[in-house]
């Protein structure tokens, strides 16, 4: 028994080796693969979490706006023609995304799918409508501040009616510029000379949707009750 344990014992210890260098090859190959898949999903990840952003930012100066308007804040002490203190409409302001317009306050060095305005709407063209005036510091000026999204994601399009009425009435194929607005002392949005292929359009819900350079995309939806949120779509 004892010699047979010996035996074995000696097999075994002869039978140890190192690792082959195939065998290290494909081991190599294996933590690769592994890696690649993290990596691939780390990307979408911090991607997700960059369009989440983008898109919270959007629909916070949104709400910003529609904050100003309720509280009556007044846009750079604008006084009206009897003295007193204009309390303005406030809004932003989306142009054509395929910067088919021209003159207009954004910057030039970025693409417009990649910014918008914040503006006051103040008298005496108080219309609901932002004048393409330079984005400066003239008091006279609507412009607020000039938003820049500064990271891969874009606004891909602008839609009208997606979540009413079961879609019935919905159109992504909306004239561009988009201008949405908020008056006190109520919520509610107002889409002020909507269009679609010349006609108008009336809006029930705004679809505002932004895209990252993977793909993802997200939804802020805008009602004209004042509701405002953020959704993931596919």
């Amino acid at each position: 028994m004892r010699n047979s344990f010996i035996g074995w014992f000696k097999k075994i210890h002869t039978d140890t080796r190192g690792m082959t260098f195939l065998e290290l090859m494909v081991v190599i190959a294996i933590f690769g693969m592994i890696a690649g898949v993290v990596l691939f999903n780390f990307k979408d990840f911090t991607g997700g979490i960059s369009l989440q952003n983008t898109a919270q930012e959007i629909a916070l100066r949104i709400t910003q706006a529609q904050r100003y308007a309720i509280s009556g804040n007044v846009a750079r002490s604008t006084l009206s023609s009897t003295g007193n203190e204009v309390r303005p409409t406030f809004g932003v302001y989306f142009d054509s995304l395929d910067g088919s317009h021209s003159g207009v306050s954004f910057d030039s060095a970025i693409t417009p799918d990649k910014q918008f305005i914040l503006f006051a709407d103040i008298p005496p063209t108080d219309d609901g409508l932002f004048e393409r005036n330079t984005c400066g510091q003239a008091a006279s000026t609507e412009c607020l501040e000039l938003v820049k999204i500064n990271t891969g994601d874009f606004i891909s399009d602008i839609c009208a009616n997606e979540k009413s009425n079961g879609g019935i009435n919905a159109t992504c194929d909306i004239d561009m510029p988009v201008n949405i607005t908020f008056s006190r002392p109520f919520p509610d949005a107002h889409f002020d000379e909507i269009y679609s292929g010349g006609i108008p359009v009336a809006v029930d819900d705004l679809e505002i949707k932004i895209q990252s350079i993977r793909g993802q995309s997200k939804t802020i939806i805008i009602w004209k009750t004042g509701q405002i949120s953020v959704e993931s779509t596919s």
